[in-house]
């Protein structure tokens, strides 16, 4: 039964997240499951991050959480909007499915772990664990400088809190996450297709293709326990908001993104900075600078003392940046090359190409924007880390363009709608 934990878990952020968002004055909707669920990790993270600065065990916050929830259930009044760009369940709907079904079998065995969750992630989640709380101190021993201690730490208080919660520290257990952040990536986007005027049949083989293709990568690449899929989700949930006039409701969206990214790691605080000024630039009846402030503040509220505690402790490593050198230029090409053939993606890094074609419609140019911001952060670190630049690129360019393809996929589905034909959904009105 304690395999039903994280989804249990999610099912009560999911539910909690919104409600609370909307009475600290977000328009957050009540019907968009991965939005929810965002919501959900980012309050949650809010909380165990506020409980551990103020020196407060998580296992003091566990028998709030009932009576937290009973309280938000008691006073969310808000009414549930109509449904619209909807529809029935389909062929692709199986195919999103049996991608995440698959892919979640694979973690289950322990079969598709990202190095990465072994030697850094997990490690750093264990020992929260243990410690009931973030482990500062832990992180500024110099002895686990290797664990890059000075990433932001959503993804391991995450695990962390669910191992508390079972009572054990269960790899393929806390791994059940990664699942359903790609099933709350495929539901995003099956819910942005559905409000465009594409025919049924183009958005069901959109939406098969690309939860095929993102579950191929899924298990191909090894992902299970990667903190690349907070961003990756981050950026698709952003989307309905960067092409749709400025609203209320995206900019709740755009907040929650935002924090998202911000909380996961290093370069979803530059994702974040880049959805909240592209939102920023859209049209709207608010003034620019509430917009702003309004998009940003959530992702400022965690940062800002993530960053006070990386300095406090002196978490940054040397390794993070250095002098810019364009001669690595000649290293980075071929490596670049050599990572879009590699079989995981099935060639879908070669649609970078295709970028120019968003800014052909206006509506696109905002997310066309955040997309080449993101791209050039890292090549700005690629061109400035003082490390072996070849293996650096091989390494972590994969999992980078995790953060991208499905959002830059979307995208340039959405430029082969009929101009002017958008049904927007529900929540961006």
């Amino acid at each position: 039964m304690s395999w039903l934990l994280p989804f249990a878990l999610a099912l009560l952020l999911a539910l909690a997240g919104p409600a609370l968002a909307r009475r600290l004055g977000f328009a957050v909707a009540a019907d968009d499951p991965a939005l929810a669920l965002a919501t959900g990790l980012v309050a949650l993270h809010a909380v165990a991050l506020a409980a551990s600065l103020a020196g407060l065990p998580w296992r003091w916050l566990f028998p709030l959480l009932p009576l937290a929830l009973a309280w938000l259930a008691a006073a969310d009044r808000t009414p549930r909007p109509e449904r619209t760009g909807r529809r029935r369940p389909g062929l692709a709907d199986l195919a999103v499915l049996a991608a995440v079904g698959l892919f979640a079998l694979f973690v289950a065995r322990d079969w598709v772990t990202t190095p990465d969750f072994i030697y850094h992630w997990g490690l750093k989640a264990e020992r929260f664990a243990l410690a009931d709380g973030i482990d500062w101190p832990f992180l500024a021993d110099p002895a686990v400088a290797g664990l890059h201690p000075d990433y932001p730490v959503l993804w391991p208080t995450l695990a962390a809190l669910t191992a508390r919660l079972a009572g054990r520290f269960e790899a393929p257990l806390l791994l059940l996450w990664t699942p359903l952040l790609l099933l709350a990536l495929l539901l995003s986007i099956r819910r942005t297709l559905a409000a465009e005027p594409l025919s049924p049949a183009i958005r069901g083989a959109a939406l098969a293709w690309l939860a095929c293709g993102l579950g191929a990568f899924a298990i191909g690449h090894r992902t299970a326990g990667a903190a690349d899929w907070f961003p990756a989700l981050a950026l698709v949930l952003a989307v309905p908001a960067l092409i749709a006039p400025r609203s209320a409701a995206g900019e709740a969206r755009i907040a929650v993104a935002a924090a998202l990214a911000a909380a996961a790691k290093i370069e979803g605080i530059v994702l974040a900075a880049l959805l909240v000024l592209a939102f920023g630039l859209r049209p709207g009846a608010r003034p620019r600078w509430r917009a702003l402030l309004g998009a940003g503040l959530p992702a400022a509220l965690l940062t800002l003392p993530w960053l006070v505690q990386v300095a406090r402790f002196d978490l940054f490593t040397a390794t993070n940046t250095g002098a810019p050198a364009l001669a690595r230029c000649a290293e980075i090409a071929p490596a670049v090359f050599r990572v879009a053939r590699t079989p995981e993606w099935q060639g879908a890094p070669f649609a970078l190409l295709l970028w120019p074609l968003l800014l052909l419609r206006p509506r696109l140019r905002a997310l066309a924007l955040v997309l080449a911001g993101q791209a050039g952060f890292y090549l700005w670190t690629y061109l400035t880390k003082p490390v072996d630049t070849e293996l650096l690129v091989l390494a972590s360019l994969p999992r980078l363009l995790l953060h991208l393809l499905p959002a830059l996929l979307l995208g340039l589905l959405l430029a082969t709608a009929p101009p002017g034909e958008s049904r927007p959904a529900e929540e961006e009105r």
